[in-house]
C-alpha cells in the first residue's frame, strides 16, 4: 500500500481545481477564526519581504493594466477640465498668490522630488537670470539649473544654481557644468581640425 502523502499528491494532481477550492475554503476559515493574528502575520511578512511585495504588486498591475488604464481614461474624460477650472477660479481670486505659487513651484518641483529644500528667493532667481546663459550667452528662454544635478546629489542652494538657456539646459541634462565645458572645448577643437 502506498503512503498517504503519495496518494494525496496524486489526488491533487488529478483534481487541481477541486483541491484549489478546498484549500481556499480552509484558508478563509483559518483567517476568519484568527483574523487579528493573521493580519499581524501578513503585516510582519510584508515588512520582512519588501521585494516580494513589490514584485507581487507589479505582477498584479501587469495582469490588470488594461482595466486600470481604461478606468483612468474614463475618469479623465468624465472630469476633464475640472481641476483646471478650479485652479483658474482660484487664480482669478488670488492673482498675487497664484503668481508667487507658480514661480516657486516651478523651481522647487524637482527639489521636492529629490527631497532637498529650495532656499532661493524670487529676487535671487531674477538676479541669476540677469547675466544670461552661462554656457552660450543667450538672453532668451532662460532657466535655472543645478551646477551639480539633483540626480547626482546636488542641493538646491544659491551656490549650486546657475542660469542656462533652454537648449543648453536640455543638452546639460544630468552632467555637471565642468563636463559640459570640457565637451564644448573638445567640439571646438574637432571642428578646427576638420572633424565633425
Amino acid at each position: 500500500m502506498k503512503p498517504a502523502s503519495e496518494r494525496n499528491r496524486r489526488w491533487r494532481e488529478k483534481h487541481p481545481e477541486h483541491y484549489k477550492a478546498i484549500y481556499q475554503r480552509y484558508n478563509k476559515k483559518k483567517y476568519a477564526e484568527n483574523k487579528k493574528a493573521e493580519k499581524e502575520r501578513i503585516k510582519e511578512w510584508g515588512k520582512n519581504n519588501p521585494d516580494k511585495i513589490k514584485a507581487q504588486k507589479r505582477r498584479w498591475y501587469l495582469r490588470h493594466r488594461d482595466k486600470i488604464l481604461a478606468k483612468n481614461k474614463a475618469w479623465r474624460e468624465k472630469y476633464s477640465g475640472y481641476s483646471r477650472k478650479s485652479w483658474e477660479k482660484w487664480e482669478k481670486n488670488h492673482p498675487e498668490l497664484a503668481k508667487e505659487y507658480t514661480q516657486k513651484s516651478v523651481r522647487t518641483r524637482r527639489a521636492k522630488k529629490a527631497q532637498t529644500y529650495c532656499d532661493l528667493t524670487i529676487e535671487e532667481a531674477q538676479e541669476v537670470k540677469k547675466h544670461g546663459c552661462l554656457f552660450c550667452g543667450s538672453q532668451e528662454n532662460l532657466q535655472l539649473a543645478h551646477d551639480i544635478p539633483l540626480s547626482l546629489g546636488g542641493p538646491t542652494v544659491r551656490a549650486n544654481i546657475l542660469c542656462l538657456c533652454k537648449s543648453c539646459n536640455v543638452r546639460m541634462h544630468d552632467k555637471p557644468l565642468n563636463e559640459m565645458i570640457e565637451q564644448k572645448i573638445l567640439l571646438e577643437e574637432r571642428s578646427r581640425y576638420g572633424f565633425s
